[in-house]
């Protein structure tokens, strides 16, 4: 272009050369918080635009995250799957756009590939087939529905519900959580879902290049559009399942563009996009830049919101032995990190293994196992010189099978693998996993979600079904009542042997100050009984009031004593009042078991006591003692389940405020139902608090006939006896 500048009268001739900018687009995605049902959704898809290209005549299809489901009560949703509420609120919006084609689907992987009973009862429980009669839509396991073959290209095959390939729009529905082999699981991991178990397996390839996070990009390339809607209700550090560390966040994320959502949803969660392979394999082949560059956000600012979430599970430095078998002193077993060729199957297995092994521990008495190895994935090759290596899962048996650097081959065949056969490996290698653990796996959740039910406050399960009334008090956990015969080798100031035991235990009531919320607490029994606790600090004296648990976090519960004699049976009433004017009931039926303590009576002379500090191992300095008693069962008695209580300093009763050690078979029998039944012993753990040295300790074994609160008649405290370290 040519321009006449004038200086004085002369004009000159100026060539100009207009450049093309090439302005880049930018992708909006809203971020808010969660306050209120369909107004906080509402806004942010508003914000973000989501759904600003749908006209009401689109099928649409949901995609939500149930990435495990257990069909006993209280399983644990939080951070594992999405909000029902987030999935209605989504629903509503859809329907006041016009839009009659709704689909909800999702397919839950269990050990048993033909269950579709989980999910069904999954979807029961999360409210969706009440949505099918509420709003017309339809709901559907995609694991029962015909699949379709993608030629995706890097010469990757995999087969994708039809579904969601006939839909004219996918909304992703994730929940914005970490995850431990793919850093950030959120609407693009989501859609992992979609595919069949083959393909799942397929994806999670020992290739160290065309490894999981490869296939995951892969995974939108001949889906219909998808729009993001990830929420962040609550958060999931160490993700994906119910072993992780959930957070009550309240962050909402939306856009119409998945990528810009995922970025945006990876930066909340603390990491650099272009740190998540997937999302920066991605970015790459759609000539998108991996930072928020061309990313808008509205609403609440990335920072304001931010929140670190770890990904991994801490390991020692090498990676043999995760960090909770250092902290409790665990030698002998290496059990490797795990890496991102672990398929679902096994998955559902490894993140449980360290528990089970913790417990184990235990029976070993504090002696190292005999230098065995743990090995799991398809990628994972054995430590020349270990003495035992087990594969774990049919992988790692198909690639070790003769391998020479192996001394002595236990595998675990299948896929999946049979829970028994865990168990029997285990067992071979010397290390004695509890028999119910892998044979009671459903019941597994309910143990991890005991921290949440002790924070009702923030972990409500409304948002899981709306039509639960959500707790706005402390609700009880568990009540006892049974006959308590205190057994002493002294007269222990004047008590009596024989008495009531009354218990009562809350979720949530945690700190002394908050005993204000109890105004009353009664027990009502047969012809007339009552028994009214005290809201006082609990003695040994008075026998009468509220514990603060230091061991648990300072835990309130509620223990009282009749001390004129054993109790009639028959039912008991168990009534709450609480200072806000609300009450609650509970009630049991109380069945003396004579003949058990008529055996304890007969037996109880020939009974031992005995303790053992440990020798240190590899450099641990910590104290560790192991107590030992014998049991009724090997004096040929009754069986009985029994239980240790450790407190410091050397006294005639156990001081239940600071324990030092307490061995609680009462909610380990959630894991394992029959523990504590006819144990021998307990090694002292001092992960949470350690033993001193040159000092004096208190303990007893506290035998029931039950391991269950609610379940116990009889309690009896044997002698206290009393151990000093060196």
């Amino acid at each position: 272009m040519l321009f006449y500048i004038y200086i004085g009268k002369k004009p000159y001739i100026i060539l100009f050369k207009i450049i093309k900018l090439n302005i880049m687009e930018k992708h909006r995605v809203g971020i808010t918080r969660y306050r209120k049902k369909i107004k906080s959704l509402r806004r942010v898809v508003e914000l973000s635009g989501a759904f600003n290209v749908l006209k009401g005549d689109e099928r649409i299809f949901l995609k939500p995250n149930i990435v495990f489901w257990s069909t006993v009560p209280d399983y644990p949703a939080y951070g594992v799957v999405t909000t029902s509420r987030i999935v209605e609120d989504t629903i509503i919006l859809l329907k006041e756009l016009g839009i009659k084609d709704i689909t909800i689907g999702e397919g839950t992987v269990t050990l048993d590939p033909k269950d579709i009973k989980t999910t069904q009862h999954a979807f029961e429980s999360l409210g969706y087939n009440r949505f099918k009669g509420k709003y017309g839509i339809k709901v559907i396991n995609v694991l029962e529905r015909p699949f379709k073959k993608l030629e995706l290209g890097d010469n990757i095959q995999l087969n994708f519900n039809v579904d969601a390939l006939n839909s004219d729009l996918i909304i992703s529905l994730p929940v914005l959580k970490t995850h431990s082999q793919a850093k950030v699981s959120l609407s693009l991991k989501n859609l992992k879902g979609l595919i069949d178990v083959p393909s799942r397996k397929k994806c999670h390839t020992p290739d160290t290049e065309k490894d999981l996070e490869f296939y995951l990009y892969h995974l939108p390339k001949k889906l219909p559009p998808v729009v993001a809607i990830i929420d962040g209700i609550f958060t999931n550090e160490r993700g994906p399942g119910y072993d992780g560390v959930m957070r009550r966040s309240n962050i909402l994320i939306a856009s119409s563009d998945m990528l810009s959502a995922d970025k945006v949803g990876a930066s909340v969660l603390g990491y650099d996009p272009l740190d998540v392979s997937y999302l920066s394999y991605f970015a790459q082949e759609n000539n998108r830049p991996i930072d928020l560059s061309d990313v808008e956000v509205v609403g609440k600012p990335i920072e304001s919101v931010r929140d670190h979430h770890e990904y991994q599970f801490a390991y020692n430095e090498d990676g043999t032995r995760p960090t909770a078998f250092v902290k409790q002193g665990i030698n002998g077993i290496s059990y490797r990190q795990y890496d991102n060729t672990t398929c679902t199957y096994c998955s559902l297995i490894t993140g449980l293994l360290p528990i089970a092994i913790t417990y184990a521990w235990d029976s070993t008495q504090g002696e190292p196992w005999d230098d065995v190895e743990v090995i799991m994935g398809k990628r994972m090759n054995p430590t020349p010189g270990k003495k035992k290596t087990i594969l774990l899962g049919q992988c790692m048996v198909n690639k070790h099978r003769n391998n020479p650097d192996i001394n002595e081959m236990i595998p675990i065949k299948g896929c999946p693998v049979k829970p028994e056969n865990i168990t029997k490996a285990f067992h071979q290698a010397g290390v004695k996993i509890h028999p119910d653990f892998f044979e009671n796996l459903e019941n597994i959740p309910r143990f991890f979600g005991l921290a949440y039910k002790n924070r009702f406050n923030e972990f409500q399960e409304s948002f899981f079904n709306d039509e639960i009334e959500d707790e706005t008090v402390p609700p009880i956990d568990n009540i006892s009542v049974s006959q308590f015969f205190l057994d002493t080798n002294k007269d222990s100031n004047g008590l009596p042997e024989k008495q009531g035991k009354f218990e009562v235990r809350f979720f949530g009531l945690v700190g002394e100050k908050n005993t204000n919320a109890i105004k009353n607490i009664t027990a009502e029994g047969p012809k007339g009984y009552e028994f009214h606790f005290k809201n006082q600090l609990f003695d040994n004296k008075n026998g009468n009031g509220y514990i603060v648990d230091n061991y648990n976090r300072q835990m309130i519960w509620y223990l009282g004593y009749d001390r004129n004699g054993f109790l009639e049976d028959g039912k008991y009433k168990f009534t709450i009042d609480y200072w806000n004017g609300e009450t609650r009931y509970k009630s049991r039926i109380l069945q003396t078991n004579n003949k058990f303590l008529e055996n304890y009576l007969k037996l109880k002379n020939k009974i031992d006591y005995s303790y053992e500090e440990k020798p240190k191992y590899m450099g641990d300095p910590r104290i560790y003692v192991n107590t030992k008693w014998t049991t009724l069962n090997k004096l040929k008695g009754v069986d009985a389940y029994y239980a240790l209580y450790v407190s410091k300093g050397r006294k005639d009763f156990i001081n239940l405020h600071d324990l030092t050690h307490f061995d609680n078979i009462y909610v380990t029998s959630i894991l394992m139902p029959s523990f504590g039944l006819n144990k021998s012993s307990a090694l002292v753990n001092t992960r949470w608090r350690p033993l001193n040295p040159d000092s004096e300790y208190s303990w007893l074994t506290e035998i029931c006939d039950s391991n269950s609160y609610s379940n116990i008649n009889m309690t009896i405290h044997q002698p206290i006896q009393y151990f000093k370290t060196n």
